[in-house]
């Protein structure tokens, strides 16, 4: 039966692997709005699934915006002033978020609970006031007329064409296939023994550090993935938008990233994704009552909390137990 479970759940997972690659750009290929959906999602999926490896071992990260941001003027910085390929910047991006990670991890190591997430909120709003006062990165004004990626040629043959802000597709593959990876990597993670360990980690710290196991070393492990994903995401966003300014990483980013994990189900892989879908679809609809925004929000958090503790993938297994 536990075989058979899983032989169904890889067919879903392909299915809709199928659907997201092939399906949504040969329905809505030509629809700048649905495709510009769908990489604003895909991408808050990636720095969402950070926020969710930090939940694995029990922390709950309020700064993911911290990364973003990092993520995003490095590659903006190292485009405009180095004059850097996208694809050069896209990798060092991830790599130095998941450096300042390490470091903030290592200063925080022995924070959990409340502690570390009021630490991690309180350091998103530092960042903001850092980047809005400082010359290097373009203070207030941010910077603009970041190079979008360039196409990759391998012995004359085209590999990558050039991208352009007319043709959203490009974009969407490329997202798509950074959202494919991330998750085919972290589904490995969590189900080798660092899995288990930071499984662990998250049902009781004490009880797996009386059987030896290292809680800072899962902890750091899990900090820098989460940076470096962060790091990832704000990479390609400025690719795609080819501007960055300091008001784009607020408070308000790093509190959606922790409720999309929430919403979706913070117990499965696939939840933040299912989180950050949903809300980025929706956004564009809620935005004429900008007024309420935010209570609509809460209102949907508390129905979910309330009867779908577990998210809104629980609904399936719901239905399962109903139906033995």
């Amino acid at each position: 039966m536990i075989h058979k479970f899983k032989w169904t759940r890889y067919i879903g997972l392909f299915v809709l692997g199928i659907i997201y690659l092939i399906v949504i750009p040969l329905i809505w290929g030509h629809s700048s709005f649905i495709l510009n959906i769908a990489i604003t999602a895909s991408i808050f999926s990636i720095a969402a699934l950070g926020v969710w490896i930090c939940f694995k071992v029990g922390l709950m990260n309020m700064g993911q915006s911290i990364f973003l941001a990092l993520g995003g003027y490095c590659t903006a910085i190292l485009s405009v002033k180095l004059g850097l390929s996208f694809w050069l910047c896209l990798p060092i991006s991830g790599i130095l978020a998941a450096i300042v990670g390490l470091f903030l991890g290592s200063v925080t190591r022995w924070l959990k609970g409340f502690y570390f997430s009021i630490l991690t909120f309180v350091l998103n709003m530092a960042m903001k006031q850092i980047l809005m006062i400082s010359d290097f990165t373009g203070g207030a004004s941010g910077i603009r007329n970041v190079a979008r990626p360039n196409s990759v040629s391998i012995g004359g043959l085209t590999i990558i064409p050039q991208f352009n802000g007319d043709n959203k597709l490009p974009y969407y593959f490329l997202a798509a296939v950074l959202l494919i990876i991330t998750v085919i990597v972290i589904w490995r993670l969590t189900t080798c023994p660092i899995g288990r360990m930071t499984d662990a980690l998250c049902q009781n710290d004490k009880l797996a550090a009386s059987v030896g196991i290292n809680i800072v070393k899962y902890r750091l492990i899990s900090i820098c993935t989460s940076s470096f994903l962060a790091g990832i995401s704000g990479a390609f966003f400025v690719g795609y938008t080819t501007v960055i300014y300091p008001i784009t990483y607020t408070t308000t980013e790093s509190i959606y990233l922790p409720i999309y994990c929430l919403f979706g189900g913070v117990n499965y892989i696939i939840g933040p994704i299912l989180g950050a879908f949903f809300f980025q679809a929706v956004f564009p609809f809620l935005s004429i009552l900008h007024d309420y925004q935010a209570i609509i929000y809460a209102l949907i958090m508390i129905v979910v909390i309330r009867w779908l503790p577990n998210g809104i993938i629980s609904l399936r297994f719901r239905r399962k137990k109903v139906a033995e």
